[in-house]
């Protein structure tokens, strides 16, 4: 019996030391490079024409925000000279999205990444926010990853993007885009997000929403 348990043991410690590991540990030592950028009333409206239209992320940054473009550290201008823009969902496409799981890429690996998006008020102001952290492993670190948070005024007839924001970094564990925002027109509000990410098999993205809308006065 004791030979049996042995032999079960010894082919359990196989099989889970040779899993495939995908996540690399050993970027502890590399330098974090943080980017963030904050739309304005004007790059709104342009935001708004440009909205769906197939382009890649460094085309999409130097027509709306040229100025941070030619600020961008190098990592990061490589990143996304070579990705495709990836649009968040307005509030009308989500549950479109959401019964349709095809459209999400999953991670080839043992890489578990905590993704949402979320808003609150308290009176007229409006915190928004779009977030990922990595879970497992506890300290891998993402080579690239990048996050957009939007929102909107949501509406029977037309879905209105209030606020945008962008951020990305290189080599971290966890990433947020958020905002505040005052009302002036009341109605429904609500954020999605798109959440991209950079490993070492090769790019994945999510889109994510805060849920139900919030009644902003």
């Amino acid at each position: 019996m004791k030979r049996i348990s042995c032999i079960i043991l010894v082919l359990i410690l196989t099989l889970v030391f040779s899993l495939p590991v995908v996540a690399s540990s050993d970027a502890s030592d590399i330098e974090t490079v943080r980017y963030s950028i904050s739309a304005n009333d004007q790059q709104i409206d342009l935001l708004k024409d440009l909205w769906g239209q197939k382009m890649t992320k460094g085309e999409f940054l130097k027509m709306v925000f040229p100025k941070h473009y030619e600020q961008l550290p190098p990592e990061i201008k490589e990143y996304v000279n070579g990705m495709q823009q990836i649009w968040p969902l307005k509030p009308s496409e989500v549950e479109k999205q959401k019964s349709d799981s095809s459209e999400t890429v999953e991670p080839k690996g043992p890489v578990v990444v905590r993704k949402d998006s979320t808003i609150d008020n308290t009176g007229s102001l409006i915190e928004f926010e779009s977030y990922s952290n990595v879970w497992y492993p506890p300290d891998y670190k993402v080579p690239y990853m990048e996050i957009t948070s939007s929102l909107w005024r949501v509406s029977d007839e037309n879905d209105v993007l209030l606020d945008f924001e962008f951020e990305s970094a290189t080599y971290v564990k966890e990433l947020s885009a958020a905002g505040n925002y005052y009302v002036s027109t009341p109605g429904w509000h609500m954020t999605t997000g798109v959440h991209f990410f950079e490993f070492e098999s090769g790019p994945s993205s999510w889109v994510s929403d805060s849920g139900d809308p919030i009644w902003v006065e």
